[in-house]
């Protein structure tokens, strides 16, 4: 699960400072553009992006994980609506592996309260692949 910040042009250290949590992956609009692992690519970033991993114990539920990480970002009610307010959104991501049946409820006081914050919910479900 991650936390994905996208936003025209703000400083990924800015974010980091303001959410409190050291990203997985950050860039700035107009810097070079690069690989995961570092390799450069052509062109430059056309917007800031800022990402932070969140640790997820293999025995908790969606709905435990989802409420650990807004205990996390509590704290960031004032700089999350300042982010969107000047173009950015901010999204919790949950990637689920494709070869396996999975099914969660999310309960309205959760979905509030990733509201309250500002963050929209993203599933991203990654097919298990043959070869």
């Amino acid at each position: 699960m991650r936390l994905l910040l996208i936003h025209p042009n703000a400083d990924p250290s800015n974010i980091t400072r303001e959410i409190g949590l050291a990203p997985l992956r950050a860039w700035r609009c107009g810097e070079t553009r690069f690989t995961p692992k570092g390799t450069p690519l052509e062109g430059v970033w056309r917007d800031t992006r800022w990402s932070h991993g969140f640790e997820v114990d293999k025995n908790a539920t969606i709905e435990t994980a989802i409420a650990a990480a807004l205990d996390k970002l509590a704290g960031t009610r004032r700089f999350l609506a300042s982010l969107r307010e000047t173009g950015g959104t901010a999204e919790l991501i949950l990637s689920l592996p494709g070869d396996t049946h999975q099914g969660a409820s999310i309960s309205v006081q959760l979905l509030k309260a990733l509201a309250d914050l500002g963050i929209g919910l993203g599933i991203e479900v990654f097919p298990k692949t043959n070869g």
